[in-house]
């Protein structure tokens, strides 16, 4: 079974180097080197300029010089259009929705909703002595999550799209802002170390709490839905092509529901974490 393993490799490499005339040393040598690069590339990703730098340095040892000057014109080739792609896809009707989405958000967050919220909402009302320090370091937390997330946001979009994708970018930094603005709690709570988590414990929901601010909290929250819901509905009758993510059911008990949106109102902080 190995045996036709390799051959199947090898004559793999043979059709898809077919422009460099390989001899059979040399085609055995890209086919181990395929071999060794795939469970690395399926597990982390090398973006498309790493591949073609790592692929450059071991052909360089493989070919001659004029089977690399092929395969170079080809690589340069290939770039090129690789970066049309990638320039053509930030221009698209789709990147330049997501942005438009984006700031509608921003401005309903920003004029509507977090007005709203905070006439009806003080944490310093639940959150009494001796549990002052441990809402702050819970914020510090969260802060220092948002930073690491903008790091990664920031680092990852450059090493796959270098320069060419300015609104890809844009367009994410954009919705990092929205969760700086009105904070995920439960994409949050995955993330923390075992003392954020214990602190968590502290400030958990009061009992009842959101039974005794129904009135108030609940026709702020109705109408965030319909404004998403209608934001939603635009997007499809834009007609512009996405692809769709299908949505695990959600097995929260009530009770953890009312925690997560409690932290969420709890972690809100007017200057956005520095985001603003």
């Amino acid at each position: 079974m190995d045996d036709q393993n390799e051959k199947h490799n090898i004559g793999w490499v043979y059709v898809r180097w077919a422009y460099l005339d390989l001899t059979q040393e040399q085609a055995q040598k890209i086919a181990n080197f395929d071999k060794q690069q795939r469970p690395f590339s399926l597990s982390n990703g090398f973006s498309a300029w790493e591949r073609w730098d790592c692929e450059f340095y071991v052909f360089y040892d493989i070919l001659d010089p004029k089977q690399l000057t092929r395969y170079v014109d080809k690589r340069d080739q290939e770039i090129k259009e690789h970066e049309q792609s990638l320039i053509e896809d930030d221009n698209s009707a789709g990147t330049l929705k997501e942005i438009e989405r984006a700031l509608e958000k921003i401005n309903y967050l920003e004029t509507h909703f977090l007005p709203a919220v905070s006439k009806k909402f003080n944490p310093y009302l639940y959150i009494k002595d001796p549990l002052h320090t441990k809402y702050s370091f819970l914020k510090a937390e969260y802060n220092n999550y948002l930073d690491k997330k903008h790091l990664e946001i920031v680092a990852d979009h450059f090493r796959h799209s270098r320069g060419f994708q300015p609104n890809t970018l844009k367009a994410k930094l954009l919705r990092h802002k929205i969760e700086a603005m009105y904070p995920e709690f439960s994409t949050f709570e995955k993330k923390m170390d075992d003392i954020t988590k214990t602190v968590v414990e502290f400030l958990k929901c009061p009992p009842g709490f959101f039974d005794l601010n129904k009135k108030e909290m609940s026709s702020i929250f109705d109408n965030l839905h319909s404004f998403m819901q209608k934001a939603w509905d635009d997007y499809i009758k834009s007609g512009i092509r996405f692809y769709s993510i299908s949505s695990s059911e959600d097995k929260r008990s009530e009770e953890e529901k009312d925690n997560d949106l409690y932290f969420s109102l709890l972690l809100i902080d007017r200057d956005y974490y520095g985001y603003k």
